[in-house]
């Protein structure tokens, strides 16, 4: 190969990586802004997952329309337009009058943030056909979470320090425009240089198994897994920030624990990598779902606004009583009755969680 077209794909490599961490940026500071969007629109917590839904639905519905789109009207064109509509709709989000227009927008930038994975993935395989694919693809699926970090840190910091939420709005929509333009002239510029490029897939022979699926099992096993790992981590980081809220967080700061959770998430790609080599990739799926699940279960929304000391079981030590649940009145529909907990004295310095056995894990609200 020559150098020429090594240097070419570079150019598209950093261009994706690039359009990576914006749309992923995108799409994952909403989880920090949540809590405000909340606050100013007093969205329940049902509308704040409508909200959430809109901009996701969009994604899932328009990424396989993308990719056929753009065998008819090239990637470039369509990448640059799906990335402009998205900036466009930022921009806009941050004039949202209330919920129903919020939800038109954000649907919108969900439109043109689809186009993003399955093009620039097509991009970067062609490019590196007959190169190292799996190292460029893994440096853009990389860049993705960078950029997950960089926009969700920034708009928690800002939230934090008391910046109102739509500067960083209205700042990242202005991005997606400027990269939208940049999109066109660099990888126009790259197709004027008229760069052969690999043919290997003539070379390959054909595979009559559908898109060249050659385990059917196997692959829906893994659409299943996708399917439950998406949606729960979607559920979980849309609430999180509320979850850390109802425990007495600062609203500008209990964003951060979306921060804490992409950053989670980038090592955690990274040391599975190295457990998928030692125990397999079954074993290394099944640990790291089994963890997810016990992490979230760990932070029960379980709040205790009463608690006292009391020997219920008259063995001469005192155990512990907490009521919970909460009334908010700026938003009733808000409320939670959550079970009340009752811990016993183990007369070891700890205590042990008898609730469920003496029927004092009745709901109700405790504040």
């Amino acid at each position: 190969m020559t150098a020429q077209p090594r240097r070419s794909r570079r150019w598209k490599l950093g261009l994706c990586c690039g359009t990576h961490s914006l749309h992923d940026g995108m799409v994952d500071m909403l989880y920090p802004l949540l809590p405000l969007l909340a606050e100013t629109f007093g969205l329940s917590f049902a509308e704040i997952g409508l909200v959430r839904a809109a901009n996701k639905a969009a994604m899932a519905i328009f990424q396989l329309p993308a990719g056929f789109l753009a065998e008819r009207f090239g990637e470039r064109v369509l990448l640059a337009l799906g990335t402009a509509c998205a900036g466009a709709a930022y921009i806009m989000l941050g004039f949202s009058a209330g919920f129903v227009t919020m939800i038109g927008f954000l649907f919108l930038a969900g439109v043109g943030n689809a186009v993003q994975h399955p093009l620039c993935s097509s991009i970067i395989s062609n490019a590196y056909a007959d190169g190292p694919r799996r190292g460029a693809l893994g440096t853009y699926n990389f860049a993705g979470d960078v950029g997950k970090l960089a926009f969700a840190g920034a708009t928690s910091f800002l939230m934090g320090v008391g910046i109102d939420w739509t500067y960083p709005v209205h700042a990242t929509g202005g991005l997606g425009i400027a990269v939208a333009i940049v999109i066109v002239v660099s990888l126009g510029s790259i197709e004027k240089r008229n760069v052969p490029e690999p043919q290997r897939a003539v070379q390959s022979p054909k595979l009559d198994n559908g898109w060249g699926i050659r385990d059917r099992t196997g692959f829906l096993a893994l659409c299943c897994i996708a399917i439950l790992d998406n949606g729960t981590r979607n559920a979980f980081l849309t609430f999180v920030a509320f979850l850390m809220i109802s425990k007495g967080v600062p609203e500008g700061w209990a964003a951060a624990s979306v921060v804490l959770v992409f950053s989670g998430g980038m090592v955690g790609k990274l040391a599975c990598g190295l457990l998928a080599d030692r125990f397999g990739v079954i074993r290394t799926v099944v640990l790291t779902e089994i963890a997810t699940g016990v992490g979230m279960l760990g932070l029960r929304p379980r709040i205790g606004w009463g608690t006292v000391f009391l020997d219920y079981d008259n063995d001469g030590d005192e155990d512990l009583y907490i009521i919970s649940g909460f009334l908010d009145i700026a938003r009733p529909a808000n409320s939670r009755e959550q079970p009340n907990a009752l811990l016993r004295n183990e007369r070891n310095g700890g205590f042990v969680e008898v609730s469920a056995g003496s029927g004092a894990d009745d709901p109700g609200i405790g504040r």
